[in-house]
């Protein structure tokens, strides 16, 4: 369960909150019409019937929303036999190939509107290295599209994913449990998770992360005390700024600082530079391990903690406003949580600003000069 805690904020801060805060029940009757949100409740029994284990690895073949969740969430919970094929320097796909056994190897290829270059160019490479349909499995809306149809061309089984749902909202529909299931991660724990979401604290956090903005901190920084959510602070980036970038006057700019190592790259920024950031932390309580250090009385985990507490109180001497998100242990059923509170953030902050946080029109616009410059 998470624990979220706000800085202290002044009167007529609070005072602009509290005005928005008493209209929770308008907007969150807007936000459960949205596809999205009954992710966390559905079945998840279809998932029981495919299977993996005769690979070695499983290896996610996508870009953006149909890599970033399941990439963040296997790393957060330690699954090695999870991979990830996301870009298309031709020196990163040398590599990731070289540390493979291709052979062995089971490949998700994922385009939610099957038309993603990327996805089919590098599904175009690997088949023609392996030429054996055992070693795919598509996941496409789009039944017509280009993945639809190479698929079909190389009798590889494709899987429907929903086509109402964005790509960056698809980490807890099948483009992110998919992956997950096959290494074997239990996903009816992080569906679980997910359904114990408070509403009411992802409203706070739209609110507070509204009126910053409007109060000229229009930089978001999210800020991990947990090595392991990395990956989980791109995918919140993406979903940032994805949904929200829409206009030349509303775009909350996202960024991520690692603690405790950014705090010796960034810190002197945050505290003593342009007062235009607002800051989220995330910490678990309790390490699943801690080291003893000789000759001295505290341990590595009091270390730890203490420069958290350190920065913590930086932030209050210099007024920085923040927020924390604590949790005891990250597991399956935190991750849950923690992926579907920001969902329900962001599409309360896309009713407060009025916009909509579903289409990335812009994002088309570079891909279809792309494929011009390719002709």
């Amino acid at each position: 369960m998470l624990n979220i805690k706000f800085s202290p904020h002044p009167k007529d801060f609070l005072n602009e909150f509290g005005k928005l805060n008493v209209r929770f029940e308008e907007f969150r009757g807007e936000v459960l019409k949205m596809p999205f949100v009954d992710l966390p409740w559905q079945s998840v029994d279809f998932l029981k019937n495919i299977k993996a284990k005769s690979f070695k690895n499983v290896v996610v073949v996508g870009m953006g929303g149909s890599s970033l969740g399941s990439k963040a969430a296997a790393q957060a919970l330690g699954n090695k036999k999870l991979l990830f094929l996301d870009n298309i320097d031709p020196d990163f796909v040398k590599e990731k190939l070289a540390a493979i056994n291709l052979k062995k190897s089971l490949f998700v290829l994922t385009s939610k509107s099957g038309e993603t270059i990327e996805a089919l160019t590098l599904s175009k490479i690997l088949f023609a290295k392996i030429k054996s349909a055992k070693n795919f499995i598509a996941i496409s809306d789009n039944p017509t599209g280009e993945l639809a149809k190479f698929a079909q061309k190389n009798k590889i089984p494709i899987i429907n994913s929903p086509k109402e749902i964005s790509g960056r909202f698809s980490v807890l529909s099948v483009v992110g449990l998919l992956p997950l299931a096959l290494c074997g991660v239990d996903v009816a724990k992080i569906l679980k998770g997910a359904q114990k979401t408070s509403w009411a604290a992802a409203f706070k956090l739209a609110i507070y992360q509204y009126l910053h903005f409007k109060g000229g901190k229009n930089i978001s920084v999210i800020f991990p005390y947990c090595e392991a959510l990395e990956h989980f602070s791109d995918w919140w980036i993406q979903l940032v700024a994805e949904s929200l970038g829409k206009t030349k006057k509303i775009g909350i700019t996202p960024t991520k600082a690692m603690g405790v190592k950014d705090q010796h790259s960034q810190l002197q920024l945050f505290l003593d530079g342009p007062d235009d950031k607002f800051f989220l932390s995330i910490k678990t309580d309790n390490t699943k391990f801690d080291e003893k250090i000789a000759t001295e009385s505290y341990t590595l985990k009091d270390l730890f903690d203490a420069e958290y507490e350190g920065v913590r109180r930086a932030f209050l001497k210099n007024k920085k406003p923040f927020a924390e998100i604590l949790f005891d242990q990250l597991s399956p059923e935190v991750l849950g949580e923690l992926f579907f509170l920001f969902e329900l953030k962001i599409a309360f902050l896309g009713q407060l600003f009025q916009i909509n946080a579903f289409n990335q029109p812009a994002v088309e616009l570079s891909k279809k000069i792309t494929k011009s410059l390719l002709k």
